[in-house]
């Protein structure tokens, strides 16, 4: 499932129904960056979704330590463009 928070009094989108009415599609893109010098592949497993409003949909991501000794890292997420938030 898809579960976005832009900010505090943005929609949120947490097991809503799909609207069958409704027969816009929305997009949404997944890239997967890594600070510079952590020695990590890390991409998501497919480029997009498309889901219609309410409908719930999974996204993962496969990640590699690339070096010889463990490590922490933090995930993060973002949407853009900001206007989007609205929209989930």
């Amino acid at each position: 499932m898809l579960l976005f928070h832009c900010t505090e009094g943005s929609a949120k989108l947490q097991g809503m129904e799909a609207l069958s009415s409704d027969k816009r599609e929305i997009v949404v893109q997944f890239n997967a960056d890594v600070a510079d010098g952590m020695p990590w592949k890390f991409v998501p497993t497919q480029r997009e979704v498309r889901v219609k409003p309410g409908e719930s949909a999974l996204a993962s991501y496969t990640a590699e330590n690339r070096s010889s000794a463990p490590i922490t890292g933090v995930s993060t997420y973002n949407v853009t463009p900001y206007e989007g938030c609205s929209l989930l």
